[in-house]
């Protein structure tokens, strides 16, 4: 059976490339690590260059600033080919890119001339990353993106996070800041200091997740986002959810924990808080409560 799957049925390569790189037809393809996708993403660019799209016309974007390099230079390498190529070479090298070779043999003399007019154009091929493009349209209308003006895209931003942190650390000392440095204080007693700050920085890095999510509903965000723990602790301990106002009882939420003891060790401080907030106790009756099962 053939390794190449064209709408699920199985075909020779070169019809799997004659498919892929065809300007006309819309094609998604699926491979694994080192299939071959750059080199027919770079194939189809070349294709819909010789089909007449302007260069400027032409957006492929991958995700890291690496592989879009390496696009670019393929890319340019297959057009310095076609322009200083014999005609024999120039038809083979467009046949391997999906031509059929009386179409190869007819765009010759488009072949030779496409690297310069790929390279003079106006408006060039787009290849960049997915950050890289979408700042670029946020540079074209920084007035409708809320963008201030001059501002740079920074793609290496731990330095800058480390900064931050040190100085929001700082911040913490300030008395007008006393409640954030009891909320801190609390993380850190929980999971240990290397723990918020590791939970803090994350929440950083994700915190775009997080503004999606905390405008997409009614409620305290915080209470919605510990919904589905809370549930499952509530399903755990045999509770009906129905009836959220009835009496929880203890024993087999405390049975769970025993399991997960035996399992993992001793359930840490941080655990038994947790626990202990997800069922509406009090924050310090976590470890009390498991004290006077035991």
């Amino acid at each position: 059976m053939s390794d190449y799957l064209v709408d699920n049925r199985a075909v020779p390569h070169e019809q799997f490339v004659r498919r892929a790189l065809d300007p006309a037809c819309s094609v998604v393809v699926e491979a694994c690590a080192g299939g071959g996708k750059t080199w027919l993403l770079v194939g189809r660019i070349l294709r819909c260059l010789l089909a007449g799209v302007a260069p400027g016309q032409i957006l492929a974007i991958t995700f890291t600033r690496r592989a879009a390099q390496e696009m670019r230079e393929r890319l340019f390498a297959d057009l310095a080919a076609l322009a200083r190529g014999s005609p024999e070479q120039i038809t083979a090298l467009l046949c391997e890119r999906g031509m059929e070779a009386h179409a190869a043999r007819a765009a010759v003399p488009l072949a030779l001339d496409l690297y310069e007019r790929v390279a003079t154009a106006c408006s060039p091929v787009a290849i960049d990353t997915f950050h890289g493009w979408f700042w670029r349209l946020v540079r074209a209308a920084p007035l409708q993106a809320g963008a201030g003006y001059g501002l740079n895209l920074l793609e290496q931003p731990e330095a800058l996070l480390d900064e931050a942190w040190a100085d929001w650390c700082r911040t913490l000392l300030d008395p007008a800041r006393a409640a954030a440095r009891r909320d801190y204080e609390q993380l850190a007693a929980l999971v240990g200091d290397a723990g918020a700050e590791s939970l803090l920085r994350t929440f950083v890095q994700r915190r775009t997740d997080w503004w999606s999510f905390s405008s997409s509903g009614a409620g305290d965000p915080v209470q919605r986002a510990c919904e589905p723990m809370r549930a499952q602790l509530l399903a755990l301990a045999g509770q009906d959810q129905r009836h959220p106002g009835a009496a929880l009882d203890e024993a087999p939420l405390f049975d769970q924990v025993v399991k997960a003891r035996d399992l993992s060790g001793e359930p840490g401080l941080g655990l038994r808080f947790v626990l202990a907030g997800a069922l509406d106790l009090h924050p310090h009756s976590g470890p009390a409560f498991v004290a006077r099962r035991r």
